[in-house]
Parts: structure tokens; sequence; C-alpha cells
């Protein structure tokens, strides 16, 4: 069955009634973040226990850089604070083999990583991202990289390796991201096919053919800091067995990620279908010319536009509220407030 979700109960920063709802925020430190790890066919017979410390602990490094307890990962000092701390979270997921990103990134026909990252900031629209690196350690330090460092939004493969080298920034060799695994989730998708490029599968989905290969997915981060700052970041390995050179949505301006002043959205999924809609973008535009709030332009974008089972989104506006929106089996999601409230969950409701 297709399962859908609306937000969790979160405080609604538009909802207080002094002077006004920016500078009661500001006066009361007030911040909001939600992340995700992938969406997919994820059985109920998947342990969600691993995936939860996980993304909690992702959690609590981003928090920790939101309160200023934290040296944030973020090498640039005219970033946002919502912009480090989404990058915290992201990068605390790269560095984790459970989720298809940094050191756990699916691999490609070839056996090989081919790793995305995006970041963008909602204050002024800047954004980088790179595509297709193969021995960066956090593709999401490589984005901000190529936004802070130079003229240019986008670099591939080996400008964005040069790049990261130039800048200092950690590489590994092919056997850090080939975990066996992966190797195992690569043997299965070519497993009867003639070419051995037919089959490519989300990361989650395999899950469903093969208990033992059973995977993780994507990540992303949105946040919104107590200066009122937007700002997303996402990763990701691609899917199992894609072709060389396969580029998805993670790195597509208003495909796989987006922020303004209206909202940071990132998605999660099946990636030619967000990149066919321009899907982030879209919900934006809903909320700035339509009228329409965050969760109601998710819902018409996700459930109506996309592709049945593509996968999801997360979302927070400039008021704080939260959206986690998806009609792929599960999605792996996590959020906390300022003002104490914490919550995660995988399938339709919240545990």
């Amino acid at each position: 069955s297709v399962f859908e979700t609306s937000g969790p109960p979160l405080l609604s920063f538009k909802s207080l009634k002094c002077f006004s709802w920016r500078k009661a925020r500001k006066l009361l430190n007030m911040w909001v973040i939600g992340i995700h790890g992938g969406a997919g066919i994820i059985g109920t017979s998947v342990d969600p226990s691993p995936y939860r410390k996980s993304m909690e602990r992702a959690l609590d490094r981003a928090v920790q850089v939101l309160r200023n307890e934290r040296q944030p990962v973020s090498r640039s000092k005219d970033t946002s604070l919502a912009m480090k701390a989404a990058m915290e979270a992201v990068f605390s997921m790269e560095d984790d083999e459970e989720f298809n990103a940094g050191r756990g990134s699916v691999l490609n026909a070839k056996g090989h990583v081919e790793m995305d990252a995006a970041v963008m900031e909602g204050r002024d629209g800047r954004c980088g991202t790179c595509a297709g690196v193969r021995n960066i350690r956090n593709p999401v330090l490589a984005a901000e990289a190529v936004m802070t460092c130079t003229r240019h939004i986008t670099l591939s493969r080996e400008g964005a390796e040069a790049l990261a080298e130039r800048e200092g920034l950690r590489t590994e060799d092919a056997s850090y991201f080939e975990t066996e695994e992966r190797k195992s989730q690569l043997r299965f998708a070519k497993r009867g096919s003639t070419t051995g490029t037919e089959r490519v599968f989300l990361d989650h989905d395999l899950g469903e053919d093969k208990k033992e290969v059973e995977g993780l997915g994507t990540v992303g981060a949105v946040v919104l800091d107590p200066d009122g700052h937007l700002a997303c970041a996402t990763s990701t390995g691609g899917m199992t067995n894609k072709h060389l050179g396969r580029i998805g949505d993670t790195p597509i301006i208003g495909a796989g990620f987006y922020a303004d002043k209206q909202a940071a959205v990132v998605a999660t999924g099946c990636g030619e279908a967000f990149m066919r809609r321009s899907t982030c973008a879209k919900i934006s535009a809903a909320m700035e010319y339509g009228g329409m709030s965050l969760q109601e332009a998710a819902a018409v974008e996700v459930r109506e536009k996309l592709e049945p089972a593509s996968g999801g989104i997360i979302g927070v506006d400039a008021k704080g509220e939260l959206c986690f929106e998806f009609t792929s089996r599960g999605m792996f999601r996590a959020y906390q407030t300022s003002a104490g409230k914490r919550g995660f969950g995988v399938w339709k409701d919240w545990m």
C-alpha cells in the first residue's frame, strides 16, 4: 500500500502573539531541523533501531552547532547557522555505513561509487553542487567549496575532485567506499541480466527482494535557524547498478533541493521523477505565487503530480513548520525543535 504522511505536531512560530514572530524567534533562540535517510520499499521486517540511532546522532551534532556548542564542519565563515547545521547532519550520515551517501554509497554498473551532493542558502540563493565524485570522503564539503570558493554552481568528477584537493578536503581510496554489503547488492542487481545494466535499484528497494542486501538511502537536512535563515544540504550515492556517469536529482537545483525565503526542501527517492517535475522548486513557487502552505504545496506535488511511489520530500518554512510527505512505502526521517520536541519515523506513523 502507499503511505502518506503530514508533518509532526510542532511548535509553530506563526502562532506567537507578541510584537512579531520573527523578533520572538530571535529573542527565544528558536530553531527547527528535519532530516531524512532515504525513501523506498522499506518492509516492516526492517529493524529501525540502528537507523534511529544513526539519525539521532546526526541530529545531536546539528543541534550542538545551532546552540554554538560544537565547531561546525563547514569551512566557511560566510554561511548561515542554518547551513552549518544542515551540513553537520549530512556530514554525520555520510560517515555512517548505514546510509547511501559518502562511506555507504551504492555502486554503479562498473563497481565504483559516483557521489553527488548539494547545499543551498535560502537568504540569498547561493548554492553549490558536485556530481560524480569518487574519492571525496564527504561530498557535502565539496559542494560547499564549489559555492564559496568558485564562481560556479556545479562541478563534476575531475573538476570537483581537483577543487577538493586544493581546499584540503579529505579523500579516500576506493576500498573505503566499496564495502562488502554494496558489492553484494550490485551482484544481486546484475543477476539474470544479459548486459549487466538492465536493473537499477533505489537502495531501500533491494531489501524487498533480498533480505541480506537490505539497504538504506540518500540523506538530507533542512534547517530554520534563530536568525530566520533557511538552508538545506543533501548527499547521495545514487542507484545500485546505475549506468556509468548517471547523475540524479541531488545536484540539480529545483529537482533534488531548493531553498529560498519561503522554505527549504530536499527530495529523496527516484531522482528522474523529481527531475521531470522540478519538484522542490515547484513547492516553493506554489507557496510564493499560489498562497499555499508548505504542507499543501508538498501534498499536491508529491501525492498528485509525481509518479506513484516515487519517494518523498522533507521541508521547513519560514514560520518553522516542518513537512514530511512521501508516497513510497517508507521514509527514514527525524526532526528536533528548540522547544525540545524530537521525533523519528519510518512508515506512516511517528515512533
